[in-house]
């Protein structure tokens, strides 16, 4: 570097640099003068420097003062980074960037003088600049990036521009003295904005913000006023944990969610929650210990494990709709709750809803609960009174243990009330239809309703018998099965107690009825069991099975299946440690029965092996979930002659696996749990979320498609971008449209670009067809590429007149809600097409529409198409007439 290129002088203890190579100061340069460290620390940058370079004066802490000059265009990352001694910097209007870190840890900045040019502040520019408290924020300032002003702790107030738009995370986190913030309008989320400002008093949001992310008000002690928008749509994961000031807020109709431990440790008094919010999350208002009234709108469906946990003043609740889910613990220790009201469409009392709520006297469990677990009511001092539903069919007895004042017991009976004097109740409804009531404390008076009476009687009609008397004695029997071995007392065949003990009791009768002992008998004798777990083990596969099914054919195969491949061919300890976790309270069920013996192998049958680690069982699993697979799969058959309908255990390990994926964006929760169920890879999620992430971000769609007024027979639906279906369809129909499938392009074009999308096709809410669809702007086509429908459904549209003309006529009002939507929009269609190639539907579609004379292609897509040819969704002329 010639000299020449490099000028600086030193006047009144100031270093004057008056010219730099390429008009840019770099670390190279100010690293020249470090003799002059430790006695000059003022600097003053001529005129004609355009640009302080990355890390130029970086941890240059002897310097105090510095002058910007007005022809600076940029400042780069890192520029003064851990300046400590730096008091003030002015900024001059020629300025239009400054980096990422530029001011970070100058620990002593007290001002800092912005020009109107800057339009965005980046990532913890002065972050840790804990002296800040004289800034004004430029009024063309558009972004505020992540932690920019972080641990400024003596910054008191600021004024937010009017045409800020971006907040971006943690601006300002632990600024614990600023007392008042106005989000101005166009801001649509926060995310950790706030966290730890203690000393914050008074915030006012705009009716743009949609979304309070997760911690964006945490441990935010002294808020008290807040004031939200109209259009908010989520408070995240412990948006106001910790704001015990908070005393009321009233939120919008707009509101949908409420996150986990949104308002838990919160100074509420009451909270009303809108009509319009539909799930609050776990732990959402625990430990609010000053709440006292909660009233739930009546769109809530669902309210997450230990929501008002430990609200020790709260005394009512008021359920306006009809939710159908309270999370375990949900009132757990509200211990002067003096009323609740539970919901009318509520299936099931969860573990702890009510535990320890001491003030409560009455209880009224709505018709439609099925089930009360353990603990619902435990230690409800108080409680006098319970009214049962008709419809409950199981009741454990330690829900209402320790309730000393429990003294009546109204049962809905088929209408009429009947009251049922006991202490403790255990309810049992097996396949007779009697509802059997056993008092489990005393265990002395048993008894059961059975034709409208309810007949009673002692224990010792049970206990008589030796092999019972046994089984009691050795801990190997629950009271819970007294009343159906009553029942069968008559029978010569008492069962051992593995059966008594495992045994589903809906399953008891027909144990009996259909002379299922006798098969189960014989297969011990054949295979001699010495250990009660591993007897355990082989008797719950048996179930499993089907050995104690009501079909003999089902029956009679299971058994053949166990000889073949099990008796004598696996010994006990192999059987116990792949079998033990089935869990038979998920019942028989004929297709896993099927499933099992189609596909089972040996070792190898639902077995993962990772390229390092043991091997991933998922027996038990395979079983436990398999109602899930389904769900996962729903088009998936055994009976098939396409491979790609066939569901095989690949299928089943996947749905059922539990992954947890990494880096998973705020927001995209649901949408990792969607991707968790098809057993995709943590480099599959990351590439599938990219794509969601671009997906949800776009602003200029280009494709749009009405609703579908109709709701009989086949509907058409475009998904959103926000849907985390789009990114699985063609798991779910079968086809190659998947990630590192054949067509992969078509997923990654219709999750990402404005003009491409997804449509399904939908009966009675299950999606039996879809198509990658997507809008070429110069030819004003849009073009259905293909039509997949998975084989099992295929069959029923092929066979079916009236089910081929209801999709047709879906085709029709799709094809006319695509032209009548775009075309108001301004986006002119002339046609819509469907391509023909692998079209599952091609035979109705030629019946139908004409292929056109012209072939339409996306304009700047070169990805795979099933669309070379095409069909034009158009009523052909009447067959005669062509003729």
């Amino acid at each position: 570097m010639n000299n020449s290129e490099f000028k600086y002088k030193i006047v009144d203890h100031t270093i004057i640099i008056e010219k730099c190579p390429n008009d840019t100061l770099t670390p190279e340069l100010i690293n020249r003068l470090s003799i002059f460290n430790s006695r000059i620390g003022k600097y003053y940058l001529c005129d004609g420097i355009k640009e302080i370079g990355e890390s130029a004066f970086a941890c240059h802490g002897f310097i105090n003062s510095i002058r910007l000059p007005n022809t600076l265009k940029k400042i780069d990352n890192k520029a003064f980074y851990n300046c400590c001694e730096l008091k003030e910097i002015i900024i001059p209007e020629s300025c239009e960037y400054i980096g990422e870190h530029s001011f970070f840890e100058c620990y002593f900045l007290e001002k800092v003088v912005m020009p109107n040019s800057i339009k965005q502040i980046n990532s913890r520019t002065f972050s840790e600049c804990f002296r800040l408290k004289d800034i004004k924020l430029p009024s063309e300032l558009e972004k505020l990036g992540d932690c920019c002003f972080e641990d400024c702790y003596d910054l008191v107030q600021l004024e937010l521009p009017k045409k800020l738009k971006y907040i971006s995370k943690g601006v300002f986190l632990g600024c614990n003295k600023l007392k008042e913030i106005t989000i101005p309008e166009g801001v649509t989320e926060l995310n950790q904005t706030f966290s730890d400002c203690t000393g914050l008093v008074n915030v006012i949001l705009p009716k743009s913000l949609k979304n309070i992310g997760g911690f964006t008000f945490y441990n935010c002690s002294n808020l008290k006023n807040i004031k939200f928008g109209k259009g908010l749509e989520m408070i995240g994961e412990s948006a106001f944990y910790n704001c015990g000031n908070l005393e009321e807020v009233v939120l919008p109709n707009t509101l949908k969610t409420i996150g986990v431990s949104a308002f838990s440790f919160s100074g509420l008094i009451s909270i009303t929650i809108p009509d319009s919010v539909v799930r609050i999350d776990k732990s959402a208002f625990c430990e609010s210990a000053y709440l006292e009234k909660a009233i739930l709108g009546k769109g809530l469906k669902r309210v997450g494990d230990s929501c008002f946990k430990h609200c020790t003043r709260l005394k009512s609740v008021d359920f306006k709709g009809n939710t159908r889910e309270i999370g375990k613990e949900t009132f757990y220790c509200c211990s002067v709750m003096e009323n609740i009201r539970l919901p009318q469409r509520l299936e099931k009392i969860e573990n702890g809803l009510l535990f320890g709520c001491d003030e409560l006297k009455r209880i009224e469990i709505p018709e439609g609960v099925r089930e009360i677990q353990r603990d619902s009511f435990y230690s409800c001092e108080n409680l006098e009174e319970i009214k049962f539903p008709s419809t409950l069919d199981c009741f454990d007895s330690n829900a209402v243990a320790h309730c000393p004042n429990l003294q009546k017991i109204v049962l809905n009976d088929g209408g009429e009330e009947k009251e049922i004097k006991l202490n403790s109740l255990m309810f049992i409804r097996d396949n007779t239809k009697k509802l059997f009531i056993c008092d489990c404390f005393s265990r002395k008076t048993l008894g059961f309703y059975n034709e409208g009476k309810y007949i009673t009687f002692e224990e010792s009609l049970i206990t008589e018998n030796n092999v019972i008397k046994q089984m009691m004695e050795d801990r190997k029997i629950n009271s819970d099965n007294f009343v159906s071995l009553y029942y069968w007392l008559n029978k010569k065949f008492i069962p051992s107690h593995i059966v008594i003990k495992n045994m589903p009791l809906k399953d008891i009768d027909n144990f009996f009825i259909n002379k299922n002992y006798i098969e189960w008998s014989k297969l011990l004798k054949e295979y001699p069991i010495y250990y009660d777990e591993n007897k355990t083990s082989f008797f719950k596969l048996c179930y499993v099975l089907g050995v104690f099914s009501k079909s003999t054919s089902i029956r009679d195969k299971a058994i053949k299946f166990l000889k073949e491949n099990i008796v004598g061919h696996r010994n006990e300890n192999w059987i116990h440690s792949r079998f033990d976790g089935f869990d038979l309270n998920n019942g028989f069920n004929e297709e896993y029965a099927e499933f099992f013996i189609k596909y089972y192998d040996g070792k190898n049958f639902m077995t993962i092996k990772p390229e390092f680690g043991p091997y991933i069982d998922l027996m038990a699993a395979s079983y436990n979930n398999f109602k899930q697979v389904k769900k996962v799969y729903p088009n998936k058959t055994l009976h098939t002659n396409r491979a790609s309908d066939l569901l095989l255990p690949e299928h089943v390990m996947d749905a059922i696996r539990t992954i947890s994926y990494e880096d998973v964006d705020e927001g995209n929760e649901e949408f990792a749990k969607v991707i968790g169920r098809y057993g995709y890879t943590q480099e599959q999620f990351e590439k599938l979320q990219s794509w969601y992430n671009i997906g949800k971000s776009l602003t200029n769609l280009r494709l749009f498609v009405g609703k579908d007024t109709e709701t009989e027979g086949i509907t058409y639906k475009l998904l959103s971008k926000e849907d985390p279906l789009n990114a699985v369809l063609g798991n779910i129909t079968n086809c190659c449209q998947v990630l590192e499938g054949q067509g992969e392009d078509c997923v990654e074009f219709g999750m990402i670009e404005p003009n491409s999308g997804f449509i399904t096709f939908n009966y009675k809410d299950k999606i039996i067809g879809q198509a990658w669809v997507w809008y070429d702007e110069v030819s004003k086509t849009v073009c259905l590429d293909n039509i997949e429908v998975p084989h099992n459904y295929l069959e029923k549209v092929n066979q079916n007149k009236t089910i081929q003309k209801s999709f047709i006529d879906c085709l029709l009002r799709l094809e006319d809600s695509i032209k009548k939507e775009m075309n108001e929009k301004g986006l002119k269609v002339e046609r819509v097409l469907i391509g023909e190639g692998y079209n599952d539907i091609k035979t109705i579609l030629s019946k139908t529409f004409d292929i056109s004379d012209k072939t339409y292609k996306l304009s700047g897509y070169s990805g795979y198409s099933d669309a070379s040819s095409q069909y034009e969704i158009k009523l052909l002329e009447k067959r005669n007439n062509r003729k």
